[in-house]
């Protein structure tokens, strides 16, 4: 984890802090909008995974599950995962910056098979993912 926790701070400029929030945020949206067989496969790839998930905050009810539930599919999930992004403090092109950065990473560990599957699983993802 802390490989991916440094390289999200040297290439978003985030602090350290802010890098595992936003990491945590980024897994449990994963977690939660992928199927499960494939969630375990991505969480595998980042140790320490489970403490960061366990440490993002619980959301009720969100404007951002709303409006994602009137734009259509799981647009609701990823409207509130950047809703959290941007309360643990990133801005939006920074929100950019960590979804290029946890990507390549991902692919850099899981192969680019892995990635094609969570963008598959998750189309919302295609929009911030390339």
């Amino acid at each position: 984890m802390q490989e991916l926790i440094e390289r999200i701070v040297a290439n978003v400029g985030i602090d350290t802090a802010t890098a595992s929030a936003a990491t945590g945020i980024i897994l449990k949206f994963l977690v939660d909008e992928c199927p499960a067989e494939l969630a375990d496969r991505v969480i595998d790839q980042v140790p320490g995974a489970p403490d960061l998930i366990a440490a993002v905050p619980k959301s009720g009810n969100s404007l951002g599950s709303m409006f994602g539930g009137l734009i259509g599919g799981n647009s609701g999930g990823l409207l509130a995962t950047v809703t959290a992004l941007n309360q643990a403090g990133l801005e939006m092109g920074e929100i950019d910056r960590l979804a290029k950065c946890y990507f390549a990473f991902a692919e850099e560990k899981g192969g680019r098979a892995l990635v094609e599957e969570i963008l598959t699983a998750v189309p919302q993802l295609k929009v911030i993912a390339r």
